[in-house]
């Protein structure tokens, strides 16, 4: 890493303001920098938040332990979740604070009832109303629903694990309908919702031991972005850049030498938060990997966490392009090192005071058999049958496919059948 590079962890790396309503900046401290900008926090704010169960390392087979948050980690997500509300109550202290937790790995409607019943109870119907969420995924995913159903005027979410990076800067949250025993889209935040979300490098808290959860959030964010790349009218946008710049730097700093490094650095971590938030800004409705998540995880893969499950289809991903004939690694490497591959919308939109600069990839941009290396996740990629519980026929996945109606075209149905089939080995 070039020394000015490694500077500009001390300060905010990037801010975008992605539209009028959305906001985000990440970097270093980026929470408490947000609390001292100009945002103004209302009088009535009600706290959202989550931390994984401990119970998940108890339940889950040997084959996923190395992947699971060790006590010791979900201590510290703790930490930064406590730190956090500090924060944000030494910043408002003439605010009323209400507040709800969430201990599952998506919300139900169940959990988003009863946090609107808290708020109501608290703060009546007024829209003078805050609504923050700290912690995983889940609570990201719970404050974007809840801000639906109140009249809230602000969002403001601060992630702590690479889940929720991808979760806060997500079009939409996940919740988890048990009946179908599946994952649901909702309807994202409206027009008129402002948000801020503030991917706080130095809180961000890996799962697993050594590097394996940082690996796992990093081809998890190529595998989105890849997918999004893959696809013409998507692919050039300048978050699918900056995703897949960052999953490789990330990639680069952990998989070096030619193994797979057992420790992490600061620099590595903060690498992932950004291509984790940027992964999400990227994921449309149509993501191939969001899609076998939602339809998929729940039911047939109840012991693989969300960012394992989207690793493990990347090598699936990356050979099923191959097999239509494209050029993946070509394609993502024009994207990301080509001056002229950013539409003049989205640069409108998206402000950037810091990237990552051309010149930390030394004198050239890496080889092409580098980046099929890191693309089609040749290196500590879970492997999806790990996460099933029993042996799932296919047939009976893709029957749950077509049923979920998230996609109505036959070729969309058959792309994500044959990706699953290659990434179960089948």
């Amino acid at each position: 890493l070039k020394p000015a590079w490694r500077e500009e962890f001390q300060n905010i790396l990037f801010s975008m303001h992605l539209s009028p309503r959305l906001i985000c900046r990440a970097g270093k401290n980026a929470f408490p920098a947000l609390l001292r900008s100009s945002i103004n926090i209302s009088q009535n704010i009600l706290l959202i938040s989550s931390v994984p169960s401990s119970d998940e390392t108890i339940s889950s087979p040997p084959s996923l332990s190395s992947r699971l948050p060790t006590r010791a980690q979900l201590h510290s997500i703790n930490n930064s979740i406590g730190r956090f509300t500090h924060l944000l109550r030494t910043s408002a202290p003439s605010s009323r604070f209400a507040t709800a937790t969430i201990s599952s790995r998506f919300p139900t409607e169940d959990e988003i009832s009863k946090s609107i019943e808290i708020s109501t109870r608290s703060f009546g119907e007024t829209d003078d109303l805050c609504i923050v969420g700290i912690g995983s995924g889940a609570a990201a995913d719970l404050a974007c629903a809840i801000a639906r159903f109140t009249n809230a005027k602000q969002l403001v979410l601060a992630p702590v694990t690479f889940g929720g990076c991808v979760a806060a800067c997500a079009s939409k949250e996940m919740i988890y309908d048990p009946i179908e025993a599946r994952l649901v889209a909702g309807t994202g935040i409206g027009a008129e919702m402002l948000c801020h979300v503030a991917v706080d490098t130095s809180a961000i808290v890996p799962f697993g031991e050594g590097s394996t959860g940082v690996l796992d959030a990093t081809l998890a964010s190529t595998a989105l972005a890849l997918d999004e790349a893959l696809k013409s009218v998507n692919g050039r946008n300048i978050s699918v850049r900056r995703a897949l710049l960052s999953s490789y730097k990330a990639w680069e700093t952990i998989c070096s030498g030619g193994h797979v490094s057992a420790s992490l650095s600061e620099e590595a971590v903060a690498y992932v938060a950004i291509a984790a938030a940027h992964s999400g800004i990227t994921s449309s409705p149509c993501s191939a990997p969001l899609a076998m998540a939602s339809c998929l995880l729940p039911k047939y893969f109840p012991y693989g966490n969300f960012l394992s499950f989207v690793a493990s289809t990347l090598p699936a991903i990356y050979a099923n392009a191959e097999e239509r004939g494209d050029s993946p690694a070509e394609l993502v490497r024009d994207i990301m090192f080509s001056d002229k591959n950013t539409s003049e919308d989205d640069e409108n939109k998206c402000e950037s005071t810091t990237q990552i600069p051309l010149t930390s990839f030394e004198s050239e941009p890496p080889s092409t058999e580098r980046l099929v290396e890191w693309l089609s996740g040749s290196r500590g990629v879970p492997k999806l049958a790990s996460m099933a519980y029993g042996t799932p026929e296919v047939q009976s996945m893709a029957h749950d496919f077509i049923e979920g109606d998230i996609f109505e075209d036959e070729a969309t149905q058959s792309k994500l059948v044959n990706i699953l089939k290659i990434a179960l080995n089948r």
